[in-house]
């Protein structure tokens, strides 16, 4: 499965980080993250990294932004 760079990079936007610093806290190199947040045909996104994504990026958003991402997840995946 796979999900929307432009999604993930609005969210990393929305809790203030910049690429460098986001892809260091998930343990990957700022190219990755571009090629993420870009839907680069290369990048392959697990959802442990979607996961970790999230987690870090959370504790930063508003409540409105956190239930927006919630909603677009659930559409995603149909459920």
């Amino acid at each position: 499965m796979k999900y929307s760079g432009a999604e993930l990079r609005e969210i990393r936007k929305k809790a203030d980080y910049t690429q460098q610093e986001l892809a260091t806290r998930l343990g990957i190199s700022r190219e990755t993250l571009i090629k993420i947040e870009t839907d680069s045909p290369s990048a392959v996104i697990k959802m442990e990294i979607v996961n970790r994504w999230w987690q870090i990026c959370r504790p930063k958003l508003s409540h409105h932004q956190r239930g927006s991402f919630k909603l677009s997840l659930i559409k995603f995946f149909d459920i």
